[in-house]
């Protein structure tokens, strides 16, 4: 490898990341259009696994935040950010002999190729610099330690890499269905992802990548996290596995409590019901919904004592789409009581300037009613729980909209949640025991260290944070939300990606279905994309904003298009299915049958 080839990786890292989050891979400007051929492919994903070997091994302080814009931008000013030395020309090789090995490993199909394993990695990489980059001034949000856990940010891309290595275009049910021998291997059971990490690693374990491994795994301890964090990363993308989908409900909860969207979806539906008809979609609305709602809310809760009380049973009544989860047997007499406790709506704070403005307003803001509960006092002056407010104690059920987003922080600041002081008393996802009576703690934040070596340097004219602690339960979670977000990335941005992939994936199934290996997708596609918006799409969307790593005002961004790609689609639709319907009769022809 030519001695200039460390710059060009650099280089090329930063004009991949500087493309806007809607426009991936779009475009006609070959630095940042969809790769045409594999070898580009390789390059590009090559150059941002690379970045973040560098974050790893680099130590703590070298890079202001280790977003991949920032840096590529110190490397190119300054060579001796760059960790040189040991990046040399063999681990460079190696990496790059990997990525071909992983990406010539996809089929040739019309969705599960190559291509989408670039968009999915560039998109997974963005979402990641949306969080980590910081602007001057800019307050850091709170991200359980993920800005501060370059492994983790490395293993979150080596995912994206191998997340559908092999994928044959063909759904798990259908392979299930057929008694494959990969069904029969995973026991049906995620097959094309356990599939995909069996390869992923199988293939990183060769000594071809003996170097590679040594410098990204300097203890054994390194690649037990990295390896266990991997295979619950591609599991969770895993959307059709109702087993997959109760651990990532269950998981939620446990780490933030149920997602205040219900709330925000029951009150409009509330709202629809009291003026006797639906609330305009309009992009004016849409952009303010969130505000609205607050607002909605501040009235309700001012409302009589007889409206309050069938207000309250309509929340009750959980008649909306959500992927939160429900209680179960393993719930103990805590959550239970705080299940039974009133969900009363707080106004919306009226300062959001500094959390102790929030407080204030907070404070002021709580309603006589909301401070007792089915005749228990939630104010004990006496003490102060971690997430209280001058005494008063505040549960996320009681909360919604921005005050539950901030108390979360709030609470995650303050000290240990209710969860984690109940660790000896219950056994579930923090918590479990072998045969022998020896219990497993499965989430520990002892050990991690910020770099490959531990060390930390300090740099002169820039502001460093403190570290964050790691929660690694409440990492976890953010790790997986961004992947099943990257995933389908498509989605989540703008229409003309949606209606590309979309087309690609009605092909894919089309071809599958001629071959005698599935449904036919031509019956409801139009429909079905509409109730795949609203029952996966729009929860996974208000859920990465509902965690708070993007800040207060960047996370909103994804609602808002999924929002937009509904009301096109609702209006374009019928046509674009049309539309590819004609083209998969031609690409591969089969029986006709209706459409809608």
């Amino acid at each position: 490898m030519e001695s200039n080839a460390l710059p060009d990786y650099v280089g090329k890292g930063l004009g991949l990341i500087s493309q806007e989050w809607e426009n991936i891979g779009l475009g006609d400007d070959p630095a940042v259009a969809a790769s045409d051929t594999i070898d580009e492919a390789v390059e590009r994903l090559t150059s941002l696994l690379l970045i973040r070997i560098a974050a790893w091994i680099q130590p703590r302080g070298t890079y202001p935040d280790l977003s991949t814009t920032t840096i590529c931008r110190n490397a190119l000013m300054d060579n001796s950010t760059w960790p040189s030395a040991s990046l040399d020309e063999d681990i460079i090789s190696q990496l790059k002999q990997y990525v071909k090995v992983i990406l010539s490993g996809y089929q040739d199909v019309p969705y599960h190729n190559y291509q989408h394993c670039e968009h999915v990695t560039r998109s997974a990489n963005k979402l990641m610099d949306m969080i980590l980059h910081r602007v001057p001034g800019e307050t850091a949000p709170l991200t359980y330690g993920f800005r501060d856990d370059p492994l983790m940010q490395f293993a979150l891309l080596f995912s994206a890499l191998i997340h559908d290595v092999q994928h044959r275009g063909i759904p798990n049910r259908q392979l299930a269905m057929e008694d494959d021998e990969l069904a029969i291997k995973y026991n049906d059971q995620s097959i094309a992802e356990n599939q995909s990490l069996f390869i992923g690693f199988s293939e990183l374990l060769k000594s071809d990548y003996d170097k590679l491994r040594h410098i990204i795994f300097p203890k054994p301890e390194d690649y037990r996290r990295f390896r266990a964090a991997c295979v619950n990363l591609v599991l969770a993308t895993d959307i059709a596995s109702p087993e997959r989908s109760q651990i990532g409900k269950s998981k939620w909860k446990e780490a933030f409590g149920d997602p205040y969207e219900t709330v925000e979806r029951k009150v409009l539906k509330q709202l629809s019901t009291t003026v006797k008809g639906p609330v305009p979609a309009t992009p004016v609305n849409r952009a303010s919904r969130r505000m609205s709602t607050q607002s909605i809310l501040s009235e309700l809760s001012i409302d009589s004592q007889l409206g309050n009380a069938r207000f309250n049973a309509d929340l009750d009544d959980d008649s909306s789409v959500s992927l939160s989860p429900h209680s179960s047997e393993n719930e103990d007499e805590y959550d239970r009581a705080n299940r039974r406790m009133t969900r009363t709506p707080i106004p919306p704070a009226k300062s959001r300037s500094s959390d102790d403005g929030f407080e204030m307003a907070l404070k002021a803001d709580l309603s006589p009613r909301f401070r007792k509960a089915k005749g228990r006092s939630v104010l004990d002056s006496s003490r102060s729980a971690p997430g209280a407010v001058d005494g008063v104690s505040l549960h996320s059920d009681q909360l919604s909209g921005m005050a539950l987003k901030f108390h979360r922080r709030l609470s995650s600041a303050a000290g240990p949640t209710p969860a984690t002081r109940r660790l000896s008393t219950r056994l579930g996802l923090r918590r479990t025991m072998d045969l022998s009576g020896q219990s497993i703690e499965v989430y520990q934040s002892q050990g991690t260290r910020t770099s490959a070596t531990g060390a930390t340097v300090s740099h002169k004219g820039d502001y460093f944070v403190p570290p964050e602690q790691i929660d690694e339960m409440r990492e976890s979670v953010v790790l997986e939300t961004i992947l099943k977000a990257a995933d389908v990335a498509h989605n989540l941005q703008g229409f003309e990606q949606m209606a590309k992939w979309s087309d690609r994936l009605f092909l894919e199934l089309r071809k599958a279905f001629v071959e005698g290996r599935g449904e036919s997708p031509q019956n409801g596609w139009f429909r079905n994309q509409i109730g795949f918006i609203d029952a996966y799409l729009l929860p996974l969307a208000r859920r990465l904003d509902d965690m708070g790593v993007f800040g207060d005002n960047k996370g909103a961004v994804f609602a808002d298009n999924v929002e937009d790609n509904r009301d096109r689609w609702t209006r374009e639709g019928v046509m674009l299915t049309a539309a590819i319907v004609m083209e998969g009769e031609k690409q591969f022809p089969g029986d006709d049958e209706s459409t809608d």
